[in-house]
């Protein structure tokens, strides 16, 4: 509320009135939260026609990368950039000096961050959903043929690894702690495989007795 973030420091008073951020938790569902549900169940609902339309191709999981990579990272960069160089700009106005150098910005750039085991921490606030769409991306390429075929077993796998991700706290890490960097995405990679899911009963590629 205080309009702290990426190394300012908080104001002296929140940056809302009372009223409105009282209004907005009176809703009865955090609206932050159902659009993002929204957008990881769209995600998993649109992916079975990209891999229908590219499986027949030899090259089909190669071109699967290429249009993923050019329908996120550059739009994404671009984003990236410009918040760099407002905090640079904001910071650099009080005087400060921002910390991120350019090792930080690659690596939030790679979609990857919460692998990096020098511990870089997010820049943008939104990276966070791009870094499980980037994770999604891994686990259709590596089920690509049973998910071609309909078959539901890497939806299963996706669950029981969600259930593991329970006993390593499972929280967005921004620090390097493993096992938690390589488990906490699998809830919402599940929640995008139902999407899977309503995709493949809707072209009658599995019927309600599969599920």
């Amino acid at each position: 509320l205080k309009g702290q973030y990426g190394g300012f420091a908080p104001l002296s008073s929140n940056t809302y009135p009372a009223w409105l951020f009282d209004s907005m938790t009176m809703l009865p569902i955090d609206l932050g939260a159902f659009g993002v549900a929204i957008f990881f169940l769209v995600s998993g609902m649109v992916i079975p026609n990209s891999i229908n339309s590219l499986s027949k191709r030899k090259s089909g999981r190669l071109g699967f990368v290429v249009n993923r990579f050019f329908r996120l990272w550059p739009t994404y960069f671009v984003g990236l950039l410009v918040t760099v160089y407002a905090l640079h700009l904001g910071l650099s106005l009080n005087g400060e000096v921002i910390q991120y150098l350019p090792r930080h910005i690659f690596i939030n750039s790679s979609f990857f961050r919460d692998w990096d085991w020098t511990a870089t921490g997010p820049i943008g606030g939104v990276i966070w959903t791009l870094e499980v769409e980037s994770k999604f991306y891994l686990f259709i390429l590596v089920f690509w043929k049973p998910l071609s075929r309909g078959n539901l077993y890497p939806v299963y796998i996706a669950a029981i690894l969600s259930v593991v991700a329970v006993n390593y706290n499972g929280g967005y890490p921004v620090t390097w702690s493993p096992p938690n960097n390589f488990f906490w995405f699998f809830k919402y990679i599940v929640f995008m495989c139902i999407g899977i899911t309503f995709n493949l009963h809707h072209c009658k590629s599995i019927t309600s007795a599969h599920l």
